[in-house]
């Protein structure tokens, strides 16, 4: 049965079905902190776009948002659906693909949802079973739980599911937690 399960969660569905970038998919870091790091490198939530360079540590991890266009949009959650679309649009906007010093003009503006469907699709190219998960974050801010979507990826050597949020550089910013092992 868990073989049967493990198997369903390395399948994709519409949403992480990797298409074209398959490959590409594969390519990128197998450790997990490094692939998150650099797929979180890629985009700006619209919450940190909405707030600004408001505390000392946002500009230097996620850019300027100052130089953010002002006639670009300021959600792409609803035109950038899929893990395909969303590689498509960072492709558009920057040849290289995913680089970690990608420009604050040329990341997409994407909520913590679909951070965590490009990082199922991802890993599900890789042959790992993952799972996006939606629920509360209770570590943005003390005393508030705030909705937000994380993932799962089944780790063979440990036997065990492994929850991890790629939609921040919380360590980095200082936020006391091991955001890739929570």
């Amino acid at each position: 049965m868990e073989a049967l399960i493990l198997e369903h969660y390395r399948e994709t569905g519409t949403y992480t079905y990797a298409g074209a970038y398959r490959d590409y998919f594969r390519s990128l870091p197998d450790d997990i902190a490094k692939l998150g790091r650099l797929v979180c490198s890629q985009v700006i939530h619209r919450v940190t776009l909405k707030e600004g360079n408001t505390n000392a540590n946002a500009s230097l991890l996620y850019g300027d948002m100052n130089r953010y266009p002002w006639y670009r949009m300021r959600c792409e959650d609803d035109v950038l659906l899929t893990a395909s679309a969303i590689t498509a649009e960072l492709f558009r906007m920057d040849e290289r693909g995913f680089v970690r010093e990608r420009e604050v003009e040329h990341k997409i503006v994407v909520t913590c949802r679909y951070v965590s469907v490009l990082m199922s699709a991802i890993l599900k190219a890789k042959g790992i079973p993952t799972r996006s998960r939606a629920g509360f974050a209770p570590y943005f801010k003390e005393g508030v739980s705030m909705d937000h979507w994380i993932n799962q990826y089944y780790n063979e050597e440990e036997n065990r599911w492994i929850t991890f949020d790629a939609d921040g550089f919380y360590e980095e910013g200082g936020m006391p937690l091991s955001q890739y092992d929570m």
